[in-house]
């Protein structure tokens, strides 16, 4: 598992099957956001939903522009009960390809 920490148990199935794993709320207002990562990479990568005190949602690292990633965005979004319109920002803190 080279380059990877699994958080939870889904997650390191999910590694191992090389497929996306399921958001996963991790703290109150926090939830995984697995997003599609570029073929030869590790097989997915993790942005994060953070809820604000207002119901705003904010994206740590959103992942690359891949297909199926606005998707996977938006199916989240409403898993937490946000709409599409919720994002009311997007940190980035890095420039490589996990």
């Amino acid at each position: 598992m080279s380059g990877m920490t699994p958080v939870s148990g889904q997650e390191f199935r999910a590694h191992e099957e090389e497929r996306l794993p399921a958001p996963e709320l991790v703290a109150e207002g926090v939830w995984t956001l697995p997003q599609r990562n570029h073929p030869g990479h590790m097989p997915f990568t993790l942005s994060y939903l953070i809820q604000d005190a207002e119901g705003g949602v904010h994206v740590l690292d959103p992942g690359w522009d891949l297909a199926g990633n606005a998707e996977i965005l938006e199916a989240a979004l409403a898993r937490i009960g946000a709409g599409a319109a919720a994002p009311v920002s997007a940190v980035l803190t890095h420039l490589h390809p996990d």
